[in-house]
Formats: structure tokens, sequence, C-alpha cells
């Protein structure tokens, strides 16, 4: 039943070995313990600005039913997945999980409206 919202993401995720579900969000919004969809996790209004190896942008394990909305991720952001191909590595980009692709810009004022951060008012001291 965990619940992450009006939150963002950002930084590298190299996955070199694809331990576990990996990605710039969350891993695992299933709840693995009752199987039941009722009691998985969800996610509202996140922003992946994540570089990630192996894994995706915002959630790691894909199911039907999952309990999205309002994801978004940054169009500059690397998001690939190794495989070996007939004895080659072959680095393959990633666009499951991505949410709503945004530029530059966008991801500036989307952090912004998640997260608006109100500086301090410095006053003055009085002797």
């Amino acid at each position: 039943d965990a619940q992450i919202q009006d939150s963002y993401a950002e930084g590298d995720i190299n996955n070199v070995k694809h331990f576990g579900r990996v990605a710039g969000v969350a891993g695992n919004l299933w709840d693995r313990t009752s199987g039941d969809v009722r009691h998985a996790g969800s996610l509202t209004n996140v922003l992946s600005d994540v570089n990630v190896t192996n894994g995706n942008a915002i959630t790691g394990y894909h199911y039907t039913g999952m309990k999205v909305a309002n994801t978004f991720s940054s169009k500059a952001n690397r998001v690939f997945n190794v495989t070996l191909e007939k004895d080659e590595v072959v680095s393959k980009e990633s666009f499951e999980e991505r949410g709503t692709m945004l530029d530059a810009s966008q991801i500036v004022s989307k952090k912004a409206e998640i997260n608006p951060l109100t500086l301090p008012t410095v006053e003055p001291l009085s002797t």
C-alpha cells in the first residue's frame, strides 16, 4: 500500500548485472506478500530525471493494473538495457515505463511545480 506522490528523482543507476527490478522512481510496486493488486503501491505526479542502465525510468516491474498517474521522464536521460545477442553485447534504448517524456525546459518547470522551493526571508538584525 505504499504511495509516492508529488516527487522527483534525479541521478544515475548502473545495474551492471541485472539484479532485481531497478528504476528511477520505484523498483517494484507489486505487493509480493499478498499478491493482491489492491495492496500494490501507487505513483502519482512523479518525475524521473535518472539515467538508468538495465532498468526502467519510472518503475522496474510492469504489470497489468498498475496504479500510476501523471508520470514523467526526461527525453535527455539515457535508459538502456544491455543484452547478449548472437555472442555480441548490444545496448538498446528502453521506452518501457517512461511516462510522458519531457524536454529540458519542461523538466525544470515540472520540478518546480512538484516541489516549489520557497527561499527564507532574511531580515537584518537590529541591535
